[in-house]
C-alpha cells in the first residue's frame, strides 16, 4: 500500500532537514530504532513527515501503510490494514488477534516483505488500551519499522522508558524545557521560577504544556513566563532546546 501523493510536503513546521534525516535511517536497512514525532497541534506534522516519507520510498523496497489511530484505533484494525496491504484476505469471523497476527507474520516472512507502519494520533491506541499492538510490531523488527505521531507530550514522558525499551526514539519539534540540574544555581529562586522548575521536574515539557501548567498555578503573562526561563537558563538550572 504506497501513499498515492495525498500527503504533499509542507513547509509549516520549519526546517525539514533534520527530520529527514531522522527518518531515513529506516528505510536504509541497518537495524535501526523506531520513531515517535512529537509536535504540538496544528503544525502539520503529518503532511511533512508523509511528503519525507514518499521521497526515500521510492528507492525502497518497503511498503508504507499510514494508520489513523483515531478511527482505526485496536490490534484487529490495524492488523487488517496490514493484512490487505500485503493482499491477505481475512475471514470476517473465527480467528483470534494473535492468530492473525501469526498469519500475516508467515507471509511476510515467505515473500520476504517488509513494512513502515505510520501510526498517526497513536495516542488513540493507548486511549482504547491497544498499547499492546506496539509490543507485538516491534518484536518483529526484521520486518517492521514504526514512526509514530503524536501531539499529547504527557503521553511521551509518562511512557518514556517503556518507549525506550521497546526501541522508539523520540524526535521533538516543540521547543522542549528539561531541568538539567536542581544543585547549582538553585538556590535563592523567586517563586514563579520554583514553580518552572517543580512542573520539569518529572521530564520535559513543551512550550505549550509549559505556560499551560504555569498558568494553572499563578497568571502571569507568557513575556513574564519567557523571562523567568531565560533566568533559569542563565543559572545554568534549565536547558531550553529549540528541536526541529
Amino acid at each position: 500500500m504506497r501513499m498515492k501523493g495525498q500527503y504533499p510536503p509542507a513547509k509549516a513546521i520549519g526546517n525539514e532537514a533534520p527530520m529527514r534525516d531522522a527518518i531515513k535511517p529506516l528505510f536504509d536497512g541497518a537495524d535501526t530504532e523506531n520513531l515517535i514525532i512529537y509536535g504540538e497541534p496544528g503544525k502539520d506534522k503529518t503532511t511533512a513527515i508523509m511528503g519525507a516519507i514518499k521521497e526515500f520510498e521510492r528507492a525502497s523496497r518497503m511498503k508504507t501503510i499510514y494508520v489513523d489511530c483515531w478511527q482505526y484505533s485496536t490490534r484487529m484494525a490495524v492488523y487488517s490494514l496490514i493484512a490487505r496491504a500485503i493482499d491477505e484476505m481475512l475471514p470476517r469471523r473465527g480467528l483470534a488477534r494473535d492468530e492473525v497476527f501469526d498469519r500475516i507474520i508467515e507471509i511476510m516472512e515467505k515473500e520476504n516483505a517488509k513494512l513502515l507502519l505510520v501510526l498517526d494520533g497513536i495516542e488513540g491506541l493507548f486511549w482504547q488500551g491497544e498499547d499492546r499492538l506496539l509490543d507485538a510490531i516491534c518484536m518483529k523488527r526484521k520486518l517492521f519499522r514504526v514512526i509514530g505521531i503524536a501531539g499529547d507530550a504527557r503521553l511521551l514522558t509518562k511512557d518514556a522508558p517503556r518507549f525506550a525499551a521497546l526501541g522508539f526514539r523520540i524526535y521533538w519539534l516543540d521547543k522542549v524545557a528539561d531541568a538539567q540540574s536542581f544543585k547549582t544555581g538553585a538556590e535563592n529562586l523567586r517563586e514563579e521560577e520554583q514553580i518552572i522548575l517543580d512542573i520539569v521536574r518529572n521530564g520535559p515539557k513543551s512550550s505549550t504544556e509549559l505556560y499551560t501548567a504555569f498558568s494553572n498555578k499563578v497568571k502571569r503573562s507568557k513575556r513574564q513566563i519567557r523571562n523567568y526561563l531565560s533566568r533559569l537558563e542563565a543559572k545554568r538550572i534549565l536547558r531550553i532546546q529549540t528541536l526541529e
